[in-house]
């Protein structure tokens, strides 16, 4: 197979917006991240591309929620063996917000890092089941969706 050879118009778009990535504006960071992970070659998309800007995708009050579930799907996908525990600290603080909905992602969120990093997965659960039994119920059906994991 033929190695593939990037065209440079589509290099220059590459190049240039990889310094969007320290924007403050959070709709451009996830707007440059999706360009990456749609129009990025396979060859070229190295493992930690997204770790220096890890940070960037941790979630303020003022987003949207929108935004926050789009940056916990981003904090999940780029989740591994090296950086887990920092994400998972940052997901304890996110549990303790009063947006329901959020909660709920962020929940689901730490269901698939259990699943994807064997490592993490008791610490994960037992994290889970604490929760469960601290909150009233509000967050059971989230919950029981990751018993079979």
């Amino acid at each position: 197979r033929k190695p593939y050879v990037m065209d440079p118009d589509h290099r220059l778009l590459l190049r240039n917006t990889k310094p969007l990535l320290q924007s403050r504006n959070a709709a451009v960071v996830m707007a440059v991240a999706q360009l990456y992970f749609h129009l990025a070659p396979k060859a070229e998309e190295p493992q930690g591309m997204f770790e220096p800007y890890l940070k960037s995708f941790y979630i303020r009050s003022t987003d949207p929620t929108q935004i926050k579930v789009l940056k916990l799907e981003v904090l999940t996908n780029l989740a591994n063996e090296t950086n887990i525990s920092t994400i998972l600290r940052e997901f304890q603080t996110y549990i303790k917000s009063m947006d329901k909905d959020f909660v709920a992602a962020t929940i689901q969120a730490i269901g698939r890092c259990a699943t994807h990093i064997g490592e993490v997965r008791d610490t994960c659960l037992n994290g889970l089941v604490q929760l469960l039994s601290n909150r009233d119920g509000q967050y059971h059906t989230e919950l029981s969706i990751l018993q079979g994991v």
